[in-house]
């Protein structure tokens, strides 16, 4: 209960530093959009090619996108629809430094999208393997040297009349570590409606299957709420965000923002005396950064502070608090 009680007040207090915002008219996309303002756009950060609750923005577009011609250049930089299977290819890196006494970590992710216009390009298909690697750190804790995941997430956006937008997915996975053959298999998924409920303001509700040891599911809820092309409030639970964008040519547009995440998973491991064991790590993130947006490579650099962090077993045997610490982060995808 108090570890929930926390988590709930992280992103509750996170989420209210939207409220100085102008209501007005417009929609933009935001840092990482694939597909600005469209009815397909899944709702916020939350909805990503994930092993945790820290990937990239993904909001696909439709496959096999037609261009259309433009009497006018634009002025102003403006993401389009990707054409074609390939949507997505991700690399991001994250370092997590704590104290010598507690756990320091690198996370590596690799993934690639791929989209299909089945059963149409409105309600396209999207396929994404991934790969997360984990390298850990420690001189007191009994982990293995590296920790693995690898998914595939198959996903659909439904529109359904004029409002609404059903987000599906379901995504199998083995986590699992690289020193000995103990792994576990995973079944992830979300059921998510996004209801336009007005030209600037999108409500989302639904809920996510972690498939974890420590929370077998969370609720997603919130709005999004986009008042002019330059700011854009993902005011969701678990993953809240504030972006604004802060200059814009013909070629590109950068945003800096401020987000919330919550961190770590479950993976299947043998500990230090052979049994076989799980272990879940567990933490919240808040975190700051700038995106340089393009339609080739797009990057982000992002830095925080890592706390509520925790350790704990399926055995129960180990378990304690992890010390606080600072997070960086390097993101390109293209």
């Amino acid at each position: 209960m108090k570890r929930t009680t926390v988590i709930i007040a992280f992103f509750l207090l996170l989420a209210p530093s939207a409220a100085f915002g102008q209501l007005a008219g417009g929609a933009s996309g935001g840092p990482g959009s694939i597909f600005p303002g469209s009815a397909e756009q899944s709702a916020g950060g939350f909805f990503e090619v994930a092993r945790r609750f820290d990937p990239p923005l993904l909001e696909p577009a439709q496959p096999y996108a037609v261009q259309q011609p433009q009497a006018v250049q634009q002025r102003f930089f403006e993401k389009q629809p990707r054409a074609g299977i390939l949507q997505q290819v991700y690399h991001g890196a994250t370092r997590i430094s704590a104290d010598s006494n507690s756990l320091s970590l690198t996370e590596l992710d690799f993934s690639a999208t791929f989209g299909f216009p089945l059963p149409t390009r409105e309600a396209p298909l999207l396929i994404t393997p991934a790969f997360g690697l984990d390298v850990l750190q420690t001189s007191v804790l009994d982990v293995p040297n590296e920790l693995y995941d690898a998914t595939l997430e198959i996903r659909t956006l439904r529109p359904f009349g004029d409002y609404w937008t059903l987000d599906l997915a379901i995504t199998p996975g083995v986590f699992g570590n690289t020193d000995t053959s103990e792994s576990q298999f995973r079944l992830q998924g979300r059921a998510v409606g996004i209801y336009q409920w007005r030209p600037d303001t999108k409500a989302v509700l639904g809920v996510a299957y972690l498939d974890r040891d420590d929370y077998a599911a969370l609720p997603v809820f919130g709005l999004i709420w986009t008042p002019t092309d330059d700011w854009k409030f993902d005011l969701l639970f678990p993953k809240p965000r504030i972006a604004l964008r802060t200059y814009q040519d013909d070629r590109s547009a950068w945003w800096a923002y401020i987000s919330g995440e919550f961190g770590g998973g479950s993976w299947g491991m043998t500990r230090a005396g052979g049994a076989a064991d799980t272990v879940t790590i567990r933490d919240l993130r808040l975190l700051f950064g700038i995106e340089r947006e393009s339609d080739g490579a797009t990057f982000r650099l992002e830095g925080g502070y890592v706390f509520a962090r925790e350790i704990e077993y399926g055995s129960g045997v180990g378990d304690q608090d992890l010390k606080n610490g600072g997070l960086v982060r390097g993101v390109i995808y293209y």
